[in-house]
């Protein structure tokens, strides 16, 4: 009954299989030897293979390839290249996202502590990635062909296995980022000591440098920032290939996806916030800077606020449709107040416990009968923390929409 079983056994694990891949065909063959390098591959069954230390390659170019079937042989027919792993039955889409990264940091890998360039690391490479492959079996090096269990290359599987962990390890900071003041640099240590391997991507508004495991920001206007770092994995020009064959599938290593995190960044600016006119019209304010650019039109509709969009340091005038002007600054001493256009007296007030931010509250008096809108602006004439104003004031006239519309967000 057992030597039954065992037969059936070979012979599932030596059916033919069928395969389509859609790539070009290549002959993979062997090309080298290593000299003094054995294996032995050991099923929970008891059965038993013994290998030289071979080493694959295509025969079109020389590159290397990896055996992805421990067990089995080559069978000198051409194998059809292909990067869909629906076309093998040898490995899972799970298998195939680890063995992609085997093949990159193995044979041929080099960084700033880790050179591969000896082709020693083909076989730890190897040895790795069929162990993962074949979690249940016993594979290892023997002193002779089909002779003892035998110690090599400890230390280069344990670096080869550490760089597998940390791939997708990224940059995480011990400073909170997420919000800068104009003008204000800000950097944070990494704490995983990875941001070195990583770039940038370059952002308007904000200047990004990585130095000495540090992202320094300096943020130079407000806005709502997405900063991206990201790692490449650019050592190959084209993507990790299966090659699909009667017999031994094998794999070609190939470039990896990148690596990103993305830090959300807030840098306040100056406001204008219109709000609580009862009156069922719309009323409409565009924002110009200094250079006569549009930079905000705030709608107002049926007693709703609206905010507009942060502000930079310079001169603005809200204009309407008849061409009048209210002129108005954002600087250093008001860039984080909010100056509020709003149908009450006038309000001053902090809007949090930080002494550098106030809401400064722009005071309305409407006149109907020449439907004018007055406009005072609290100007700060000292450090902020002293809570002295000095007042502007302007007339502006009210724009008057009749078609209900509401400004989107």
């Amino acid at each position: 009954m057992k030597k039954i079983l065992i037969i059936l056994i070979i012979g599932i694990l030596f059916i033919p299989k069928v395969g389509h891949a859609n790539n070009t065909q290549d002959l993979i063959v062997v090309k080298e030897r290593i000299d003094g390098i054995y294996f032995r591959k050991q099923t929970p069954w008891v059965l038993k293979w013994h290998f030289y230390g071979d080493v694959l390659r295509r025969n079109s170019d020389n590159h290397w390839v990896y055996s992805i079937e421990p067990g089995m042989k080559l069978d000198n027919k051409p194998a059809a290249g292909t990067n869909d792993v629906s076309q093998t039955t040898v490995i899972t889409n799970e298998q195939w996202e680890k063995v992609k990264l085997y093949a990159y940091y193995g044979y041929n890998y080099q960084a700033e502590e880790q050179d591969h360039s000896d082709i020693k690391w083909y076989i730890i490479t190897q040895l790795l990635i069929w162990r993962h492959l074949r979690l249940d079996w016993d594979i290892y090096f023997t002193d002779i062909y089909n002779g003892n269990r035998v110690i090599k290359y400890e230390n280069e599987l344990r670096e080869l296995e550490t760089l597998i962990d940390n791939h997708f390890l990224i940059p995480s900071f011990e400073k909170d980022l997420n919000e800068i003041k104009i003008g204000e640099t800000l950097e944070s240590d990494d704490k995983n000591n990875v941001i070195n391997q990583f770039e940038v991507a370059k952002t308007e508004g904000l200047d990004l440098l990585i130095k000495d495991n540090k992202l320094i920001i300096t943020a130079n206007r407000p806005g709502n920032y997405k900063v991206k770092l990201y790692k490449k994995y650019e050592l190959y020009s084209q993507d990790p290939l299966i090659y699909v064959s009667e017999y031994l599938d094998t794999m070609s290593p190939g470039k990896l996806s990148n690596n990103e995190k993305t830090i959300d960044i807030i840098v306040p600016g100056g406001k204008i916030t219109v709000e609580g006119f009862n009156n069922d019209e719309s009323l409409s304010y565009l924002i110009f800077d200094n250079n006569n650019n549009l930079v905000d039109e705030i709608i107002m509709n049926d007693n709703f606020g609206e905010n507009s969009v942060p502000l930079n340091y310079g001169q603005y005038y809200i204009l309407d449709n008849t061409q009048n002007k209210l002129f108005f600054e954002i600087n250093q001493d008001n860039l984080n107040h909010h100056f509020i256009i709003k149908d009450e007296k006038e309000v001053i007030q902090p809007i949090d416990n930080d002494i550098t931010e106030y809401d400064n509250d722009i005071t309305i008096d409407q006149d109907l009968n020449n439907n004018l809108i007055q406009v005072k602006v609290p100007v700060t004439y000292s450090k902020v923390f002293d809570f002295k104003y000095m007042v502007k004031e302007y007339d502006i006239p009210k724009i008057i929409y009749y078609d209900k519309k509401k400004r989107k967000v």
